[in-house]
């Protein structure tokens, strides 16, 4: 009864003329122009349906019931419901850790539920703004397991799970990876069985190939600075938080779901309705892909959406059992304020509320006036390199009339005015640095809308990512560069480190340095009781500083240098053990080879072990006590590369030393020597070699390498050239340790 006084309340359809509602779209009903699809639904039938402007510019099609749009995020409520017919089947509960499906993801301490995501709780970090600060534009590709590698690394959450709602996209893409590893179907297999099949919606789908033909298909527009448009494309396949293509017709069908249930039944909307909530108990409006709210006093349920070009609402008022849908495909469309002007024509003798005030696109209270008074002047030390551990990439932030642009990759951001010395912040975007009083920014703390927290590290001697970032050798290889080797070089020889051997504080000051990008670059400590340090007998020595990646199979391959002939470490006779030339060629190597090795999307077979040993003037301390206290059966070492004094001579030209197990290693330094541009030259140095890092190796077995400089005497009595290296060389020299290494660490 309650249902049919509610119809007695609209309009009927003859009361409503098709003139009154082609009224509201005349501004798009025109043959040069993209527009929108306008559908109106009144207990169960469509009863306005139509096109108003372009479906496709280039050829002339218009916009019709059945042209094919892609709706954005309004696809959301189909993959809610993808979970919750999942829940019914038994494949999963709402209340499972995340984890269980997507073990990829960090432990952040309290478990994130699949409820969570449903309802924009979880606390993640919403990838499409990761990927964005990591300088991906919207044409760039990258795949669903690039996203996962970019969720893993974050360190950090926005907020507790169930503390705040915060829309998040990174949710729904991982609901649909979710479905899709709790059935055994992709997510589009499983909407196609389970929703739009049965439905008969057949020109729906997500589409998760952006080569698949969509025939009716309309091009999404974006409109020029000129005036003129053109089209938003991407080719990302990414599905979950949005990807739908469907039509009115389509979605027409999906709205009698609601209330004659073919599929799911009354479980199926009960869980699509049934609102969130937060830890405190407080209530929030968004439930299962859709937002419950109320409309000029009437209760409504819609969700929007929006990418490259396009832009959808799709808004029931259940109790009426009307509905009105409009899909746009021009980015500059709201569809929402349209759909209400459409909801105010037939619906306007059941409203209780009058229509609220007409306000523009994007308009708010706003503080542009107080923003404007709080403006600072530019302090120094401020702009600069910075690296993020999370995003994977370097940033600059360049100084741009009397504020700071954020940059990197195919993204520039800015330029945001000074709030205060050290701050900049506009439009929802905020920098915050950390300094001490006077002194060059070591960091900033940036906040985006739905990615907050994000640290940056001022990047003095971090290796550079490429801005293409692809997750593989290639791209590994590449990020080996001699500007980076030579930045660890600048502190590791600076005069903060100028002291003598491994006794001294400064050796620590150096362990303590390569330690931390160890640990940034997600490496696992190796060192005693789990931490990155292996404490020789002597405990004045500094400690050997170990880290690995582990591998997916057995063995262990070794890359190794030692890192405390400190700078000042001899004097007399004209003699010094100089930090730059010993030290800091080879530490520099190892420390740039973790960060390429770090990059891989997937783990090699061997464990990769990274060494960075303490010397003691004899050169065999750090490494003797290493092969005397293995962490690992030494006979499980396929390959041990140390590297040392690559600093004079030239720049093409290495020495290698070598024991008689090595001769797969010296095979594989002949297949890639030419790819890097070295030429070798083979020897050994019988009076040197038991005084060497790589002799405690080679004495026990282990296939062993010595990249580095021949003559050793000579070395030594060099006094000019102590904070210098030859970058080229010792990058050409990492390179050809990266593709050894990586041979001999991949399944045999």
């Amino acid at each position: 009864m309650a249902s049919l006084l509610a119809l007695a309340a609209l309009l009927l359809p003859g009361d409503v003329t098709e003139a009154e509602v082609d009224a509201l779209f005349a501004d798009y009903d025109r043959p040069d122009a993209p527009g929108c699809v306008v559908g109106v639904v009144l207990d169960g039938e469509l009863v306005h349906a139509k096109g108003y402007g372009m479906a496709d510019l280039e050829h002339d099609l218009a916009l019709g019931p059945r042209s094919v749009l892609r709706i954005g995020s309004t696809s959301k409520q189909f993959t809610a419901a993808c979970v919750l017919l999942a829940e019914a089947q038994g494949r999963l509960s709402l209340d499972d850790d995340v984890r269980l499906f997507v073990p990829e993801l960090p432990g952040y301490g309290e478990a994130i539920t699949i409820r969570q995501l449903l309802h924009h709780t979880s606390g993640l970090r919403d990838y499409l703004g990761l990927m964005h600060l990591a300088g991906k534009a919207d044409r760039d590709f990258y795949t669903s397991g690039d996203v996962l590698e970019m969720l893993a690394r974050q360190r950090a959450l926005n907020f507790e799970p169930g503390e705040r709602h915060l829309y998040s996209n990174s949710g729904y893409l991982l609901l649909g990876v979710i479905v899709e590893r709790a059935t055994g179907l992709s997510l589009r297999a499983y909407a196609e069985e389970k929703i739009f099949g049965p439905l008969g919606m057949g020109d729906s789908r997500f589409y998760d190939d952006t080569d698949e033909v969509v025939r009716r298909r309309a091009e999404g527009y974006v409109p020029t600075d000129g005036g003129d448009w053109k089209i938003g494309r991407t080719t990302l396949d990414l599905v979950g938080d949005g990807a739908v293509f469907t039509t009115l017709e389509d979605l027409a069908r999906w709205d009698a779901n609601f209330y004659d249930p073919v599929v799911g039944g009354e479980r199926l909307l009960e869980g699509q309705h049934t609102t969130g909530e937060l830890d405190d108990g407080t209530a929030i409006d968004y439930a299962a892909g859709l937002s419950v709210s109320q409309y000029r006093g009437l209760r409504s349920v819609s969700h929007g959406g929006s990418f490259i070009g396009f832009r959808a609402q799709f808004m029931r008022f259940p109790e009426q059992r009307f509905s009105v849908i409009c899909l746009a495909n021009r980015d500059d469309a709201d569809p929402s304020r349209r759909c209400r002007a459409v909801a105010d024509l037939y619906l306007a003798d059941a409203f209780s509320e009058p229509a609220p005030e007409p306000r523009e696109r994007g308009a708010g209270p706003g503080n542009e006036a107080l923003d404007e008074q709080r403006q600072a002047p530019l302090s120094e030390g401020l702009a600069g390199r910075y690296w993020s551990p999370e995003l994977a990439v370097h940033v600059d932030i360049v100084a741009v009339d009397g504020g700071l642009s954020y940059r990197t990759g195919h993204v520039e951001l800015g330029p945001f005015p000074m709030r205060s010395e050290d701050e900049a912040r506009e439009g929802g975007l905020s920098l915050r640095f950390t300094r001490a009083a006077g002194e060059v920014a070591s960091g900033f703390e940036l906040g985006m809308g739905r990615v907050q927290g994000l640290v940056f590290e001022r990047a003095d001697a971090v290796p550079a990512t490429p801005a293409d970032a692809m997750p593989g050798p290639e791209a590994a290889l590449a990020s080996i560069v001699a500007a980076d080797l030579q930045a660890h070089v600048d502190y590791l020889a600076s005069d903060e480190l100028a002291g003598r051997y491994s006794r001294g504080p400064e050796a620590r000051l150096a362990a303590a340095y390569i330690a931390e990008r160890f640990e940034r670059w997600g490496l696992t400590p190796m060192g005693d009781e789990g931490s990155w340090y292996q404490s020789l007998e002597d405990e004045r020595i500094a400690p050997n500083v170990v880290g690995a990646l582990p591998g997916s199979g057995s063995g262990y391959v070794l890359l190794m240098a030692h890192y405390d002939h400190l700078r000042q470490a001899r004097r007399g006779d004209d003699r010094i053990f100089n930090g730059a030339d010993d030290n800091a060629s080879g530490t520099s190597a190892v420390l740039e080879l973790a960060q390429a090795f770090s990059m891989l999307s997937e783990p090699l077979d061997a464990t990769l072990v990274f060494l960075a040993c303490t010397a003691e003037e004899q050169g065999l301390q750090g490494s003797h006590w290493f092969v005397s206290h293995p962490p690992f059966a030494l006979g499980e070492i396929r390959a041990a590369i140390n590297m040392d004094m690559i600093s004079r001579g030239e720049e093409d030209l290495v020495f290698c030393e070598s024991n008689e197990q090595a001769s797969e290693l010296i095979a594989s330094l002949e297949r890639h020597r030419e790819s890097v541009g070295l030429r070798i030259r083979f020897g050994e140095h019988p009076d040197w070699l038991r005084a060497s890092d790589h002799w405690p190796f080679m004495k026990a077995g282990v296939p062993t390498l010595y990249l580095g400089v021949e003559d050793h005497e000579d070395y030594h009595k060099v006094t000019d050239h102590a904070d210098r290296i030859l970058p080229g060389l010792v990058e050409r020299v990492a390179r050809l340790a990266f593709l050894t290494s990586f041979e001999h660490a991949q399944a045999d």
